[in-house]
């Protein structure tokens, strides 16, 4: 089950009646209760792996007790959670891409093993993890509850793909009873819709034309190259904000915060501001367990640079088992470097400011655009046959205009704009008013035009496949 499918609907329905309104007065009883409801979420895609879930949440919750409480072995049990999380992460996720590799550097010919990557594998084990270290450097205490950590653990609205919840921020709203104001409610399902409308209306509707294009890239002329790159560039986007913003809206639905995960990073200034505004929550993770964790900047620039590629190589191969993933964290990595060292540190009081934001916007946005090649190739040969067309040459083929950019790309201009007045003013969504009559007929349209004008056959969401 996923929040696309029909049957979401029902699904959440019933919940937020039950934890709402029959359980609203009792604590225990609507942890639980929405504990097994997550289980059984996760359970609809597979049954097996619900077992996966609970092992690692069995033992992240007995090794952070052992971790608070031990002096001597402290350390041990922080090496032997993560050794267990990595090892879970890395059988199911890089065995074959392992293989893959020795073979290629021994000349053998390995048997891959038919691998199902469980769904939600790599957020759910670096929010163990997380949680593991964040007890080490005595920044959190050890959960006693075991009901409210297996809760943590597998929250259904982010469990598949985020945004990825540290304990720091989700298990102190374990603590106290509380259920949505009216207006909390109200803001959840607005928030819930315009994350429907990105992912059905918008992305969907651009994987028809990417999927083809980027399927056969040696067929299609270079406009065409250039137009599927940018349908990427907004799919991309449309589809995995779309999911956070319904993550956050069922969770605002239910009482609970989850944190930001996007905030219109297509209008960064710089690689270094666009990871501050993108996949927020795992561009934390990565600074804070893999990038602190290495020195960051306390070793000198040298050792600080090596610290960034090490960094943003682990956040490529985080995203899948695939050389075109390292290639992307890497070049991504080099310009943390280049801007950190020759352009943000001299740039600071630069003159023409308002000169200098535009044009680091531009080739902020075409480095972003660029890289996404290689993040949506099928491997490094199609990117480099669409970097050579794109770039480097003229080619003809298939052209092919495709139509409903010609309305999407203004309304996602316009978006990002509306996006950046609501920030600069720190106002939230504009919210209508469903106890009118004209609010209410509002919503049930938006509802209804979602289902009419989307795909026929919905496309499961990216960041299922990481």
């Amino acid at each position: 089950m996923i929040f696309t499918d029909f049957l979401f609907f029902p699904f959440i329905l019933v919940v937020i009646f039950i934890a709402n309104f029959i359980l609203k007065n009792n604590l225990k009883f609507r942890i639980i209760f929405l504990t097994a409801s997550s289980y059984f979420f996760y359970a609809t895609w597979d049954w097996r792996f619900m077992f996966l879930i609970l092992t690692s949440t069995v033992i992240d919750y007995f090794l952070g007790l052992k971790i608070e409480k031990s002096s001597i072995h402290k350390k041990k049990y922080l090496i032997l959670s993560i050794i267990f999380n990595l090892s879970i992460l890395g059988f199911f996720k890089y065995f074959n891409f392992f293989l893959d590799n020795i073979s290629w550097l021994f000349g053998s010919n390995f048997t891959y093993w038919n691998i199902i990557l469980p769904v939600g594998i790599s957020f759910y084990t670096f929010q163990t993890m997380s949680y593991s270290i964040d007890i080490y450097r005595g920044k959190i205490n050890a959960e006693k509850d075991f009901m409210k950590f297996a809760f943590f653990v597998s929250f259904f609205p982010q469990l598949v793909a985020g945004p990825i919840v540290r304990a720091s921020e989700f298990l102190p709203q374990t603590k106290y009873l509380k259920t949505p104001s009216h207006s909390e409610f109200i803001s959840g399902l607005q928030i819930f819709i315009y994350g429907l409308i990105k992912k059905l209306l918008i992305a969907d509707s651009l994987s028809l034309y990417v999927d083809v294009v980027y399927g056969s890239p040696p067929l299609f002329s270079t406009e065409t190259l250039w137009l599927a790159t940018i349908a990427y560039a907004i799919q991309i986007y449309c589809d995995f904000s779309g999911y956070s913003d319904m993550a956050i809206g069922t969770a605002k639905m239910l009482g609970f915060k989850l944190v930001k995960n996007f905030d219109i990073p297509y209008l960064s200034k710089s690689i270094t501001e666009f990871w501050q505004r993108w996949h927020m929550s795992l561009s934390r993770w990565i600074k804070d367990y893999i990038y602190i964790s290495l020195g960051g900047n306390r070793k000198g620039k040298f050792r600080q640079s090596v610290n960034l590629l090490i960094t943003m190589l682990l956040g490529g191969l985080w995203h899948g088992a695939s050389i075109n993933f390292v290639v992307w964290g890497e070049l991504h990595g080099l310009v943390l470097i280049f801007e950190k060292y020759f352009i943000l540190d001299r740039f600071k009081d630069f003159k023409y400011k308002t000169k200098f934001n535009l044009v680091g916007w531009f080739l902020t946005f075409n480095f972003v655009l660029f890289t996404w090649i290689f993040f949506r190739a099928k491997n490094l040969d199609f990117a480099f046959i669409i970097i050579d067309r794109m770039y480097f040459g003229y080619s003809t083929g298939i052209q092919w205009i495709y139509t409903p950019l010609l309305f999407i790309i203004p309304v996602v201009i316009v978006a990002h704009f509306v996006g950046f007045y609501l920030r600069k003013h720190n106002k939230n969504y504009l919210l209508l008013n469903l106890n009118s009559f004209f609010g209410m007929l509002i919503i049930i349209f938006i509802i209804l035009g979602i289902f009419v004008l989307n795909p026929q056959n919905p496309t499961p969401f990216v960041y299922f496949q990481f």
